[in-house]
């Protein structure tokens, strides 16, 4: 059983069963992938067919989880998105976008990354989802930091610090305090990074969450080393690995095994610095950390310029220099392409190259103060002005998109006048409306017919039917109040008082009965309906404070509804008081079948009258 396979197994062994698994090993590479995604696909769309939803959202959280432990590389993990995308699941394509974003930063391809981080932000947005909001802005600062944009990588990690509080998440917070530390410490402002990192190491104490406190107890440490305080930050450096051996943390054990060796060195304790260099890249690259194994790269070969220090022959020296200078290039690692040239041009300068010695020296210079370029430094060192001024122009266009995207959700879901008052802040939406007219609409046979097409038939026929039954309504001023499975139901005169409310229903109800006879369900089962009407007086207001439904009640709604139910299939049934307030001769497209008297339940007997389209 390989890894991915294992992986499934162990947390959905039906899942394992029904991707047949056992008897067909995933082979890690395009080919073996492209035919699990296919199988893994086409069981999530069988169950959304069944209806199967609780199986439907596990499975698809498990296909996240893959591709979230990097079994499969971008481009099948871009099939993962579009494949949600499709189906338009906003909070799928803001985790998976993230995840995109973050793999394409570790490729170096910033503008992709960008790309993919930005869709996060707008899907957060879309959603009203904080986690997905607040993960966004903090990669999106790393991407920042790691082109040297200093006030960007600010900007962004302070508008996550707003997402992780409304959360109440005060480990994330923690860590953003001090992630806004370390871009001080990229700045050289080493006062203010040692405090952010100080809070962040203070929460994380609260908290006891040791991963946290050797994490920042060691950036305080990397502030004394780079004051020259080299006591203080090797004790720092001991407490941090102290708190890593605990844990077992390998990785952090090779960091600070690194810082330690960088101290070594600028203690000139370089027979020290060289294991420890060593243990540290070897240690970093085994668990893929190639960034920080490059850092302590450029910082080792530093050695090779020093006096009596030959670790390396004068040709490796140049070819193990160069290809920290060209990594740190393909990484946008600007500090360390720096560094790579100030050591290059030292190496050089050893062994008398005078030319070569200048073109790296050159290149050192302008790469160095193209980072820490005065204006950039101080823009970033003046950010607590600009960012409280960024972060209320956010927050202000966060809440007008929220505002935009409830109210476009509102005037969707309840009539025009109804969602305009909740907008403007009415808590209570309920009337009480004289003489209007209910119509409602039931399909004859709707159960067994449902039961023989299947639910995914069914819901396209229905839709077919409905949407259709929309546009009639549309053009007579009637509202649609709500579909009820196959029963469609509708009200006049709701809004406009001055228009002919049981005409104009009457009218709808005929062009629905016309409209029944061109219609079939998708096997070609002809479409008979049902329809009831009754006019009087009504009750109608919005329920819920969240998912708003606007509903109507009442004896006319009663009534109404009893009409359908006690009607025949192809025909109206209108009451008796209807009946005598109806101009019939404005309907010439109906005729009346006959009058009748009907036992009602609830009302005993009333007088109707059927009516039926014109042969």
């Amino acid at each position: 059983m390989n890894k991915l396979s294992l992986f499934i197994f162990e947390r959905i062994p039906s899942l394992y069963d029904a991707l047949d698994l056992e008897n067909s090993e995933i082979q890690m590479n395009e080919e073996g992938y492209l035919e699990f995604l296919s199988r893994f696909l086409s069981t999530i769309l069988a169950l959304e067919k069944q209806q199967a939803y609780e199986r439907v959202l596990e499975y698809s959280d498990l296909l996240l989880t893959i591709s979230e432990q990097s079994f499969i590389d971008i481009e099948k993990i871009k099939l993962e998105f579009a494949y949600y995308a499709h189906f338009n699941t906003t909070i799928k394509i803001g985790k998976i976008s993230t995840n995109l974003g973050m793999m394409y930063q570790h490729a170096n391809n910033v503008n992709e990354s960008y790309k993919y981080f930005k869709i996060s932000i707008d899907a957060g947005i879309r959603s009203n989802n904080i986690p997905i909001l607040a993960n966004a802005y903090d990669n999106l600062s790393t991407l920042y930091l790691g082109i040297s944009d200093f006030a960007n990588a600010l900007a962004s990690n302070e508008l996550a610090l707003i997402e992780y509080r409304k959360l109440q998440d005060h480990l994330s917070e923690a860590r953003n305090i001090g992630a806004i530390g370390v871009i001080y410490y990229y700045m050289n402002d080493l006062d203010r990074a040692k405090e952010y990192f100080q809070i962040a190491y203070d929460e994380c104490e609260k908290h006891q969450y040791k991963r946290g406190m050797s994490n920042w107890i060691g950036n305080i440490g990397n502030v004394h080393a780079e004051r020259g305080e080299y006591d203080f930050a090797l004790t720092q450096y001991s407490q941090a690995m102290n708190i890593s051996i605990e844990l077992k943390d390998d990785q952090k054990i090779g960091l600070w095994k690194g810082n330690i060796a960088d101290l070594y060195f600028d203690m000139n304790k370089y027979d020290e610095a060289v294991p420890l260099y060593t243990e540290a890249i070897q240690t970093l690259e085994h668990y893929g950390e190639i960034v920080n194994a490059l850092h302590f790269r450029c910082q080792y070969s530093r050695l090779f310029t020093l006096p009596n220090m030959n670790l390396l022959g004068v040709e490796d020296a140049k070819d193990y220099i160069s290809h920290c200078l060209e990594m740190s290039i393909t990484y946008g690692l600007k500090k360390e392409e720096y560094l790579s040239h100030s050591v290059l041009s030292s190496l050089y300068e050893k062994y008398q190259d005078w030319e070569k010695a200048l073109h790296h020296h050159k290149e050192y210079v302008s790469i160095k103060q193209l980072v820490h370029s005065k204006e950039i430094e101080e823009s970033a060192r003046n950010f607590d002005f600009g960012r409280r001024l960024q972060k209320m122009e956010e927050e202000r266009s966060l809440e007008l998109a929220r505002l935009h995207q409830k109210e476009s959700m509102l005037h969707d879901l309840l009539p025009g006048g109804i969602s305009d008052r909740i907008i403007n802040g009415e808590e209570l939406v309920a009337e009480l409306y004289q003489d209007i007219a209910i119509m409602f609409c039931d399909i004859v046979g709707f159960t067994e017919i449902s039961e023989r097409l299947g639910p995914e038939s069914t819901i396209r026929s229905l839709n077919t039917f409905y949407t259709s039954f929309d546009s009639i309504i549309q053009k007579h001023g009637i509202e649609k109040i709500k579909t009820i499975g196959d029963c469609y139901m509708a009200a006049s005169g709701l809004f406009d008082r001055e228009s002919d409310y049981i005409h104009n229903i009457m009218l709808c109800a005929a062009q629905i009965l016309q409209l029944t006879t061109e219609l079939t369900f998708i096997d070609g089962t002809p479409l008979q309906v049902r329809i009831g009407l009754h006019a009087g007086n009504a009750m109608a207001g919005v329920l819920g404070d969240k998912k708003y439904t606007f509903d109507v009640w009442g004896d006319t709604v009663n009534t109404s509804a009893r009409m359908e139910a006690y009607g025949h299939p192809g025909a109206i049934q209108i009451t008796e008081s209807m009946m005598r307030s109806l101009n019939l001769s404005r309907l010439p497209q109906l005729q009346l079948w006959k009058e009748h008297m009907i036992q009602v339940k609830g009302k005993g007997e009333m007088k109707t009258a059927l009516l039926t389209l014109v042969k």
